[in-house]
């Protein structure tokens, strides 16, 4: 059995936005128009930058406004070297795909996408009550009705990328569980997802504490990996840490406990939450609860009490909404200042324009129009 520890090889990751530092501001090089019948399209210039969000590895978030309207938005930017240099290409169309074509109201969607020379920008919705990861650092444990409602949500966001994208997110953790300012979840950071095929996927994906083991021996994954790094969610929510875990984050130590997958769980976790767990967490992927059917996860015991149809359509009312408005005016007065001496120089590489990336649906539209 193959492991990711062996001679040679080096530790995983690999979400955009694992660790939060100040950062440059947009790249000045010149945005790359198309031709358009009546108006360009949106570009950089269109936005005024109100601070970082966060940076990581492979980009930056920023809080920006659009200035003809004043609406709010988060903006991501990707260097178009570095997505080279990781052969994330793929992945930045992909990211793009399942950003654009959603209409679930628990993932995050794309309201604009352009380019310059050097990079390339994602314009999102600004989601403004901070991530579970914030929740759960100042918290601890959730209580189980708040983990029940929020599972439920997330439960509702998978259905909806498994069965219409057709798409694994590979990428399930409480830094990528925003919340809206009335406590409600949208999923965001699609750069680890990827198709569902009749293949099974050697890649390698994920943050150490959330492989499934058919990950770390590359046997060949595909979406039953989603329901394990559910159950190791759920665990986290209720007991404040993942179960399989160092304290110096080892790699290699926590992926032996995951193929052990012997967790400890604490007396205050309750026997329907237990049997989630252990029914998520299962060695063999085709025995995880869920993998034959979304059905079968929401009748659990455990959500017993969930009206998924009214949860689909916005009905009930979140339990963290008042957490969300605090996270929200500390999220404000977290976000890190540009300064003029943080603005880069023009940048000395230009890359090839990335075909069909740019992305303006008030454009589209007209455009549409004039081709019916």
């Amino acid at each position: 059995m193959g492991n990711m520890c062996e001679a040679g090889s080096s530790p995983t990751r690999i979400s955009s936005l694992d660790k939060f530092e100040v950062g440059p501001v947009f790249d000045e090089s010149p945005t790359i128009q198309s031709a358009s019948p009546k108006r360009r399209k949106v570009n950089r210039d269109d936005f005024l930058n109100l601070g970082l969000i966060g940076k990581g590895a492979f980009g930056s978030v920023y809080k920006i406004m659009k200035k003809d309207n004043g609406q709010i938005y988060a903006m991501k930017e990707l260097k178009k070297q570095t997505l080279s240099d990781h052969n994330l290409e793929t992945v930045n169309f992909l990211e793009r795909f399942v950003l654009k074509s959603s209409e679930c109201p628990f993932i995050v969607k794309l309201r604009y996408a352009f380019q310059t020379s050097s990079r390339c920008y994602f314009v999102m919705d600004y989601v403004s009550g901070g991530d579970l990861h914030r929740v759960l650092k100042k918290n601890g444990a959730l209580q189980e009705k708040v983990v029940k409602f929020l599972v439920a949500e997330i439960i509702l966001a998978l259905e909806y990328l498994h069965t219409q994208l057709k798409i694994i997110y590979r990428d399930l953790k409480p830094e990528n569980i925003l919340l809206t300012e009335t406590g409600h979840i949208k999923l965001t950071d699609f750069g680890l997802a990827t198709y569902i095929k009749d293949e099974h996927s050697y890649t390698i994906a994920g943050t150490p504490e959330y492989l499934a083991p058919e990950i770390i021996a590359r046997s060949g994954h595909t979406y039953e990996v989603d329901f394990w790094t559910l159950g190791i969610l759920i665990y986290e929510m209720l007991s404040g840490y993942a179960p399989f875990t160092c304290e110096d984050r080892n790699v290699c130590i926590i992926q032996n406990l995951i193929m052990q997958n012997k967790p400890i769980y604490s007396p205050k976790i309750s026997s329907n939450a237990r049997n989630l767990i252990s029914s998520l967490l299962r060695f063999n992927p085709k025995e995880r609860l869920g993998a034959k059917s979304f059905d079968d996860l929401k009748r659990h015991n455990f959500f017993q009490n969930i009206d998924f149809q009214a949860l689909s359509q916005g009905q009930l009312q979140s339990p963290l909404e008042t957490v969300a408005q605090k996270n929200k005016v500390e999220q404000e007065e977290s976000l890190s200042p540009i300064k003029n001496q943080d603005r880069p120089q023009n940048s000395p590489l230009n890359c090839l324009p990335i075909d069909d990336f740019s992305y303006d649906p008030h454009l589209d539209n007209e455009i549409n129009a004039l081709n019916g």
